[in-house]
């Protein structure tokens, strides 16, 4: 079971946002980015890029499937990551928002058991509107994210802000994210106890090491909540 902890940190994307429609718009987007340029890229094409962003711990994968498209030709990814990069960083990323089911009603549980909650994201400040607009927001204490502490996990710096605003010490955190490498292994080495959520294209990254280890894991809302049931 769980040991209960005075805070649980959020990632968005995964944990919150099931990233669904963002991934779709940008597949999309990139593909035609592609095809602007002369180069048809196809499902297979596109999957095994996705596939090789995972394996190589990509920081951002957006980033490293283009790259890999391009068969690391640098100008055609500067080209084309020029693109399709607004859609990342603007309202329209927000307007993708997917809220995964049943997220919502955990939140507002472990609120009302008096467990504070913060965010632990690497996200645009927008991402904080496409929150308050799903209901989300409001359970939230510390509402920091890359886009507003400007620092972008893995940095423990990101993790600590969210620790210094909440007034805790990173030992008494739960960390729910869905990489191994931006939230679990940073978060065990700040000393919290740490949530995978297998889910979305990171859903079978693999720990490099025993230290990146998650001490539990879940893959749907259920198998999340009564990891909390007993608080």
């Amino acid at each position: 079971m769980l040991p209960r902890k005075s805070v649980v940190l959020f990632d968005v994307g995964g944990p919150l946002d099931t990233e669904a429609r963002l991934a779709s718009a940008l597949s999309e987007a990139i593909c035609d980015a592609f095809r602007l340029s002369g180069v048809d890229i196809d499902k297979a094409l596109y999957e095994n890029a996705v596939q090789k962003a995972v394996a190589t711990f990509a920081p951002e994968d957006f980033q490293a499937i283009v790259w890999f498209l391009a068969n690391a030709d640098a100008t055609l990814s500067s080209k084309v990551w020029g693109e399709i990069s607004p859609l990342l960083n603007s309202g329209r990323r927000a307007a993708l928002f997917t809220p995964r089911d049943g997220i919502e009603g955990l939140l507002a549980t472990l609120v009302r058991k008096g467990i504070r909650l913060g965010l632990a994201a690497n996200q645009p400040a927008s991402a904080l509107d496409a929150l308050d607009a799903a209901g989300f927001g409001k359970h939230f204490t510390w509402r920091g994210l890359s886009g507003t502490v400007g620092f972008r996990k893995p940095d423990h710096r990101l993790f600590l802000a969210a620790c210094e605003g909440l007034e805790i010490a990173a030992s008494d955190c739960v960390m729910v994210g869905d990489r191994i490498d931006l939230d679990i292994g940073p978060a065990r080495q700040l000393g919290m106890t740490t949530v995978l959520f297998r889910t979305g294209s990171h859903r079978g990254q693999m720990s490099r090491s025993w230290l990146e280890v998650p001490h539990y894991e879940v893959s749907t809302t259920a198998e999340l909540a009564e990891l909390f049931a007993a608080w």
